[in-house]
């Protein structure tokens, strides 16, 4: 049986602090060096053609459903390969399933997934749609690190954060075709904001428990994180519940959910 999800891809890269711009420029400049010293050396170098126009790239499809939500990620970083002076691809695949009953992350490389990883994908876990996750000043971890004096400041700062983050712009946009709603991003590196659209037939709500905000995301902009824009929306897709579950494929190792991870 299929399941009903909205599905977005989106593209994007870490923009940093020194800049994309800079610090790929600074990589030009290492690769430079190592061709002249490798071949006054005699060494043997492969020399750069096309340059990526990102140091660190990164694509998103996240599947929303109505009761989990998962989010595949593929990173590529490009650093300087020592052997012959090129540029080396270090590649992430991971994923990360979430629901009102838990976590699961995923390592799609190492074929390794550890949280709560029931074999059901979390179909089973309660719905929340439309509705506000609870409020983060209500988090018991935070309630005992209140407790103690030394963290009782650091507490207030992140409950402030949080309950800022919460907040939405009041402004709209359009990605796509979709009109989305603007939500401040402040705990992101340099502040930021995200975009959430709730058309549809349903409106996914975020499921950790740390946030109001609902909807599909079609765009988040951090100044020093990741800037992140989407390529492809579909709303009301039908896919496969193996979507959920990347971890019932042969050949995984899913360690034995903690209580810490639920």
């Amino acid at each position: 049986k299929s399941v009903r999800v909205h599905h977005v891809s989106l593209q994007g890269y870490l923009e940093g602090n020194p800049s994309n711009k800079t610090r790929l420029s600074q990589l030009k400049e290492a690769v430079n060096a190592c061709v002249s010293r490798y071949q006054n050396a005699g060494r043997t170098v492969r020399l750069q053609g096309q340059w990526p126009d990102y140091l660190v790239g990164s694509r998103e499809d996240i599947y929303y459903g109505e009761n989990r939500r998962i989010r595949y990620t593929t990173v590529i970083a490009y650093v300087l390969n020592p052997a012959d002076c090129s540029l080396m691809e270090n590649i992430s695949r991971t994923a990360d399933l979430v629901s009102g009953g838990g976590t699961c992350n995923v390592d799609l490389a190492s074929k390794t997934a550890k949280g709560y990883c029931p074999t059901d994908g979390h179909a089973s876990s309660p719905a929340n749609t439309n509705r506000r996750g609870p409020a983060f000043g209500d988090d018991e971890g935070l309630k005992q690190l209140a407790r103690d004096p030394r963290m009782a400041a650091a507490v207030a700062s992140i409950q402030k954060t949080i309950a800022s983050s919460n907040a939405t712009s009041g402004q709209k946009r359009s990605v796509l075709g979709l009109e989305c709603e603007v939500w401040d991003q402040p705990a992101a590196p340099g502040g930021g904001s995200a975009c959430y659209t709730k058309k549809g037939s349903f409106v996914p709500s975020r499921v950790t428990g740390q946030g109001a905000e609902v909807g599909m995301l079609l765009d988040f902009d951090s100044k020093y994180g990741f800037k992140m824009k989407a390529v492809s929306a579909k709303l009301d897709n039908n896919v496969s519940p193996a979507v959920f579950a990347p971890y019932n494929m042969p050949g995984f190792t899913v360690s034995a959910r903690m209580a810490t991870e639920k």
